[in-house]
């Protein structure tokens, strides 16, 4: 064997522990990147899950909310009903009558004392 093909084999030699280590590396790397993704993606859902969840209970306090309001909706009408059928709006009218009715009445019975006197 020469010289030169000592330096050949070597060089090949090198070239296979070179393409073997690249290889590898090349690999483990690529199992990392995909494990980072997996985390990742994993954290995203995680945080998708609890906006999700987060949604949900403030919808259903919404929704307690508004069926609260309809309730309280439902009575307001009923009371703004009775209201309305009491005629509210006439016992001023009717009281002014009443005093007035009250104060002939008073100068009637004025009247009457005077005349028994």
């Amino acid at each position: 064997m020469t010289i030169g093909s000592i330096i050949a084999i070597i060089a090949s030699a090198l070239s296979i522990c070179v393409a073997v280590t690249t290889l590898i590396v090349f690999f483990s790397n690529r199992k990392a990147k995909v494990k980072n993704e997996g985390i990742d993606e994993g954290k995203t859902q995680a945080s998708l899950d609890v906006i999700k969840l987060q949604n949900e209970s403030l919808l259903q306090g919404n929704h307690a909310i508004q069926s609260q309001l309809v309730d309280q909706n439902t009575r307001l009408a009923k009371m703004e009903q009775t209201v309305t059928d009491a005629h509210l709006s006439e016992i001023p009218k009717q009281i002014a009558a009443l005093e007035t009715s009250l104060k002939s009445a008073h100068k009637r019975i004025d009247n009457i004392e005077r005349i028994k006197k």
